[in-house]
């Protein structure tokens, strides 16, 4: 979870369970604002069924693209014209230093000092693969589990995505 000043305040969630799904989804309302800590593919996801709900997104990402730890750059550039058309303002390079509440609404303070107001503060970073059960199949793992270029994991049937397997890997390339 966010290790800063205010982000155990009400509004303040993760996505980890369905218990915590079923809260959010009850805050995505239309005219809702919504700030997500974190550009890999919880906090995407979260972006966009919030900008399909008619929510205000904003996403913020410390590192310089989204879905860096995960995917090639061209790829991560394509995601994130595609969230930015549809009316997600994304943040790059900055990192979250406080969460205040303001009577009913949040606002994320910025490294830089810029502030984010929002409804509902959504953290979806720290998610962290299982390899002690990758190990325990059997897996070849690194920083993630090792896949081929079409994301194969050594063992037979075995597809990995996400923050499961790095970006390490060179995808085979169309026509």
């Amino acid at each position: 979870m966010l290790q800063l000043p205010g982000a155990s305040l009400r509004g303040v969630m993760a996505l980890r369970t369905i218990g915590d799904a079923v809260a959010l989804a009850a805050r995505l309302t239309p005219g809702a604002s919504v700030a997500v800590v974190g550009g890999g593919f919880i906090g995407l996801e979260v972006a966009a069924s919030a900008s399909m709900r008619g929510c205000a997104v904003h996403v913020v990402e410390s590192a310089p693209c989204l879905l860096g730890r995960v995917v090639p750059e061209p790829i991560a550039r394509a995601v994130e014209r595609l969230h930015a058309a549809n009316g997600v303002a994304i943040v790059l390079g900055r990192t979250p230093r406080a969460i205040e509440a303001h009577g009913d609404r949040l606002v994320l303070e910025l490294d830089d000092g810029h502030r984010i107001a929002a409804d509902t503060i959504v953290v979806g970073i720290g998610i962290e693969p299982a390899m002690p059960l990758a190990r325990a199949c059997g897996l070849k793992v690194g920083r993630g589990i090792r896949v081929d270029s079409t994301l194969a994991a050594s063992a037979a049937d075995i597809i990995c995505a996400a923050s499961a397997a790095p970006a390490s890997a060179e995808l085979p390339r169309s026509g």
